[in-house]
């Protein structure tokens, strides 16, 4: 039996427009925050932490927000400018480092507009209607038709850019509050003009964007759009909607990823990237209604943890595509471990959302549970140790099992000693509530994949 028969519906190639992913695991858009903070050139960390996710094994990688106009668009510290002709040339390498492990690589392109950090703006942020008790006017500025045509052309010059330096895809963001998602919620756009009111006006710019976008990319160049399915809150869009304006949205875009969620509004900005207190597989139920009512591929993101979950998922037709990048960054060969059937070998993500900090900060991201993530070019690979030594550790909880297991792959004879009866220290307490079974899980395979490393595991047995 081979072994992709263990999860036979993610080892399956999709066909997304003209391109053919290897498998259905998308490594899905989060700013990793390695590009220069100020100017967001493309810098070495960043092309060794996309060829780590490309090493991964996923089919698709995309980068995450990527702003369409670095002086009005953006909402990170450390995310990658696309915005320049210069940027083409760094771009191309990204590309390239991607394809040589045979995935292909997307970019989520983003007007921020009101959800923008305005410290990281050079003039008012832009919004389909400024809203007293929502918006700050004194920082916020609806846009007029004229600024509307330059933004839609910031989105083409963008895709035009990415396509040269040789990406497959480009994201249209379409999600979480931000400039195009405004104009066709309710809720924040009150516009008298063609631009709002019914759902048809709300759409047309939308979809101008989308249109543009699309003559642009030509049929060879794929485009996918993300949308938050659910806003999770009081009048915003309705699921029908949604749906209406995907069917309108078709002609112009190849796939469809599923978030959740909104930056304006504190209750709604924790679903878009849930942690551990929220349920798994978040969106999947949204994806699945939306995959009925429309005729394209379909990627859900949110709460999705492990192999087994995408499995399922896709098996049941909820979802074509699954993203995640949590997991991804918590095992950095998770895809490829599942192929070769060592899913016990994975190591899990906690949902801590450590990956997540650092983003209004610029600081470059980081796990909790995988020190290489993030400082690829330092630690890409354990190195043998120039001297075998006999490595004494002392302590077996998550930071005594990590020094053994690295130590032993270092090439030393190792011995660890444990004055209780079993490894895993205070995680047993800190694990205890019933929203953390990622931590127990995590839990469990720091103890099996410790007592196989190599080393010499001394219980009940105390250092004086």
């Amino acid at each position: 039996m081979p072994l992709t028969a263990i999860y036979p519906h993610v080892f399956q190639p999709i066909t997304v427009g003209s391109i053919t992913l290897k498998n259905r695991i998308q490594f899905s858009p989060i700013v990793s925050r390695h590009a220069d903070p100020y100017t967001g050139t493309c810098t070495n960390d960043l092309v060794e932490f996309l060829g780590a996710q490309a090493r991964s094994g996923a089919g698709l990688v995309t980068i995450g927000s990527s702003p369409i106009d670095y002086d009005r668009a953006r909402d990170f510290y450390g995310c990658l400018s696309v915005v320049r002709e210069s940027d083409v040339a760094s771009l191309s390498v990204l590309a390239e480092e991607v394809h040589r492990y045979g995935a292909k690589l997307s970019i989520e392109l983003t007007h921020a507009g009101a959800v923008s950090d305005p410290a990281l703006l050079a003039g008012p942020a832009f919004a389909p209607s400024v809203i007293p008790g929502i918006h700050n006017p004194s920082t916020t500025k609806e846009i007029d038709r004229v600024e509307m045509d330059e933004v839609k052309q910031h989105w083409v010059d963008c895709v035009r850019r990415v396509k040269r330096a040789g990406f497959d895809m480009a994201m249209i963001h379409g999600a979480h509050m931000n400039l195009f998602a405004s104009f066709l919620t309710p809720l924040l756009n009150r516009r008298t003009d063609d631009y709002g009111g019914n759902p048809e006006n709300r759409m047309r710019f939308p979809l101008e964007v989308l249109k543009a976008c699309r003559e642009e990319a030509g049929p060879d160049f794929g485009l996918e759009l993300r949308i938050s399915g659910d806003e999770r809150v009081p009048g915003g869009v309705t699921l029908e909607e949604r749906i209406a304006f995907l069917n309108a949205a078709a002609p112009y875009i190849d796939m469809v990823i599923v978030s959740t969620g909104g930056f304006l509004f504190p209750e709604t900005a924790a679903y878009m990237m849930a942690g551990y207190h929220f349920p798994h597989l978040l969106n999947v139920e949204t994806a699945a209604e939306i995959k009925k009512g429309i005729g394209l591929p379909v990627s859900v993101v949110g709460g999705i943890t492990t192999i087994d979950e995408a499995e399922q998922i896709l098996a049941a037709g909820k979802a074509d595509i699954v993203a995640m990048a949590k997991a991804l960054i918590a095992d950095q060969d998770l895809v490829t471990k599942a192929k070769a059937g060592r899913a016990d070998d994975i190591r899990p993500c906690l949902r801590c959302l450590e990956c997540a900090y650092g983003g209004l900060t610029g600081t470059p991201l980081r796990c909790s549970v995988n020190p290489q993530a993030g400082r690829e070019v330092k630690y890409r690979e354990i190195p043998l140790a120039r001297r075998k030594k006999r490595v004494l550790v002392i302590g077996g909880g998550p930071a005594g099992m990590t020094a053994a297991r690295t130590a032993c792959e270092r090439g030393h004879e190792v011995t660890l000693w444990e004055k209780s009866e079993r490894l895993g220290g205070r995680l047993y307490e800190a694990t205890a509530l019933p929203q953390k079974d990622t931590a127990r899980a995590y839990v469990d395979w720091a103890i099996r994949s410790t007592m196989k490393c190599g080393a010499t595991v001394v219980l009940g047995k105390e250092a004086t």
